[in-house]
């Protein structure tokens, strides 16, 4: 599903701010939009974003990353790449989305929200077999802009986890990386 249905009308992301004011619409989310917000109000929600129905059944294994160091800054900023083994269980082929997700698991500076969806890609996987499934993790899929400084920014330091996952709501299996300049 491309979005998150909410349990009730009361669980939508908008409806704390609804109907405004003064012919004034308020979007008081901020950050906290879609799935964002479910994470952050713990919330469940009936549907999550990227919930999907399939004839068969997909599990996950062994996520790995070609580095466990990004390098975001500098003259060569570096990418690395997460793989996730994805096997059909089931009797049927079938096509699964797997998302990653990118959580930064040190304080950050500014509030973000606890985990975004930084990448994913889609296979076709047959019964029985195994596909590893990659994607890119560079600068963009850890950085959040800085009102004050007016740029992109990662915190000095900053340790993050990539999470593959099913859907939105999917604890999923994780890695570890940081950020270096």
């Amino acid at each position: 599903l491309p979005i998150s249905f909410p349990r009730r009308l009361e669980d939508n992301p908008s409806h704390l701010n609804y109907p405004g004011g003064n012919d004034r619409v308020v979007y008081g989310e901020g950050l906290f939009v879609g799935y964002k917000y479910y994470d952050q109000m713990k919330t469940e929600p009936l549907f999550p974003f990227g919930f999907g129905l399939s004839y068969t059944t997909f599990a996950y294994s062994n996520v790995r990353l070609s580095s466990d160091v990004l390098a975001v800054g500098g003259a060569e900023p570096r990418a690395t790449t997460v793989t996730v083994d994805t096997t059909n269980t089931g009797s049927t082929a079938g096509k699964e989305v797997v998302q990653f997700y990118v959580s930064q698991t040190s304080t950050p500076r500014l509030i973000r929200p606890k985990r975004e969806l930084r990448a994913w890609a889609k296979v076709l996987v047959e019964p029985g077999q195994t596909r590893a499934v990659s994607a890119t993790l560079d600068f963009e899929s850890v950085c959040y802009w800085d009102d004050r400084l007016h740029r992109w920014v990662v915190d000095p330091g900053a340790r993050f986890e990539v999470i593959a996952a099913a859907h939105a709501r999917d604890p999923g299996i994780s890695a570890s990386f940081c950020a270096a300049a």
